[in-house]
């Protein structure tokens, strides 16, 4: 495949579905989530690695050793993106085939968490009291499939574009 962006962004999908399947695994069948979070943030930093790669391969074998700013965002950018409408649709197949098994998990584990990491039994009720309101207004919006790839694909894309814009400033040669 001779377009880095494009083979880029395919290998940061593969690298975040491996680290989504295996932190979703734990997540719902072991119920590790402290260990899912950090895998989840490792496929992310080792995605924005890729990212940097991405745009260095760009530059030094495609464009013979010279990239501007704007070059460089834009494959970055692109790269991205790519990697992000991937990720969505693996995403949203995950959420579609998995159900609510993963959403009950999560707010089980959050009510868990506050209950905690309250000071008092009443803070901690307090504040069960707000989690509860809060997902009454938004818990029927994350039993939506697309919805949940989406939120996924807007965590990404926008830490991809400052690694991208970073990037783009300190590769850039002209």
């Amino acid at each position: 495949m001779k377009n880095a962006a494009l083979r880029y962004g395919i290998w940061i999908s593969i690298v975040l579905l491996f680290t989504f399947l295996g932190t979703s695994l734990l997540w719902v069948e072991g119920s590790n989530q402290h260990l899912s979070v950090w895998l989840g943030y490792i496929g992310l930093f080792v995605s924005m690695i890729l990212l940097v790669l991405g745009i260095l391969h760009k530059r030094n074998n495609e464009q013979g050793g010279k990239i501007t700013f704007g070059q460089a965002f834009r494959t970055g950018a692109t790269i991205t993106l790519a990697a992000g409408i991937l990720f969505f649709f693996m995403n949203w197949a995950f959420f579609e085939i998995r159900g609510d098994a993963w959403l009950k998990k999560y707010y089980a584990h959050q009510v868990q968490l506050i209950r905690s990491g309250a000071p008092t039994p009443e803070a901690a009720a307090s504040r069960l009291e707000q989690f509860e309101e809060e997902w009454k207004q938004s818990g029927e919006r994350y039993k939506n499939s697309a919805f949940q790839a989406g939120v996924v694909f807007f965590t990404l894309v926008p830490a991809g574009f400052v690694v991208s814009l970073v990037g783009a400033w300190l590769l850039k040669r002209t």
